[in-house]
């Protein structure tokens, strides 16, 4: 996502550099290339300078207040929900690091990772200094949708046996992202079981969602 003027800019000027290859590509046509390989290279331009339009369309819209909420499903998204605060709010990184006694440069590496790892009472000193209010609803799982902790035992102790074999530790963020992952493979894995109409995850959902055969939801 686009955080800064700095960002706009040059995504502005890759916007136009795509433009500009997309019209050159269409009007000389295929020039002795294979004119399926050369449609799929158009396509995947038109794709990319899509991407980039939306990307400034957003950027815009949040300026303007046009965009005034961010619907998320879930913690992770609350990082950029508050970059795109900041953006709504028309302050500049400097500016938010000064209402909350911080410097430039560390709101700018927390917006790099979209504050990934950040402390509750962190975010929630950002959200006051841009006058965001962040939802308090928790959704509980049933007994039926609770994790199963004997699983996640059984994970963790296979990645500690593997880490400590190879002689290397685990940091946090690390740990986060290994479990994102593993949610993510469970849920294609899901996917796929119900897919053929089972209940039941098999190693061969596993390994199909490995491969990428299922969508990603």
């Amino acid at each position: 996502m686009i955080a800064n003027e700095r960002q706009y800019k040059i995504t502005a000027s890759e916007l136009e550099k795509f433009r500009r290859s997309i019209e050159k590509a269409q009007t000389e046509g295929p020039q002795g290339r294979d004119p399926l390989i050369h449609s799929a290279m158009v396509a995947g331009m038109e794709s990319q300078a899509s991407e980039l339009e939306e990307s400034l369309e957003r950027y815009d819209a949040l300026r303007s207040g046009s965009i005034t909420s961010r619907e998320t499903g879930d913690l992770s998204q609350i990082g950029v929900a508050l970059i795109e605060a900041r953006i709504g709010a028309r302050l500049t990184q400097k500016e938010l690091a000064e209402r909350i006694g911080r410097k430039e440069q560390q709101v700018q590496r927390w917006e790099a990772t979209n504050y990934e790892g950040v402390s509750l009472r962190v975010a929630e000193k950002l959200a006051s200094a841009l006058g965001a209010r962040v939802g308090s609803q928790v959704r509980f799982a049933s007994a039926e949708r609770a994790p199963d902790m004997r699983s996640i035992l059984l994970v963790g102790t296979k990645v500690k046996a593997v880490l400590k074999e190879e002689g290397c530790a685990l940091e946090g963020d690390a740990v986060e992202s290994l479990n994102s992952w593993v949610e993510w493979l469970l849920r294609q894995s899901i996917s796929h079981a119900k897919g053929q109409s089972r209940q039941t995850v098999t190693p061969a959902d596993i390994a199909s969602a490995m491969e990428g055969k299922v969508e990603s939801s």
